[in-house]
């Protein structure tokens, strides 16, 4: 990546935040609804078990669907 393609209005922890949202909702691992909360928690090391199974509940449960198990 070169510089002109950084994003410098952003803290390192936001943009780390930012990509790792991007690529799990990208790779169905986190449903967008969710990405709001992801990038007001994970950045500043808030997110609780209880925040990680709420993300990650409707994403498995689509996943079962998808599955035919549900």
């Amino acid at each position: 990546m070169t510089d002109e393609h950084r994003d410098t209005t952003l803290a390192p922890n936001d943009a780390l935040a930012v990509k790792i949202a991007s690529t799990l909702i990208k790779e169905r691992l986190l449903d967008g609804t969710h990405s709001k909360s992801f990038l007001s928690k994970v950045p500043d090391g808030k997110a609780s078990e209880t925040d990680w199974h709420t993300w990650a509940e409707k994403v498995l449960a689509s996943k079962e669907v998808d599955d035919g198990a549900g």
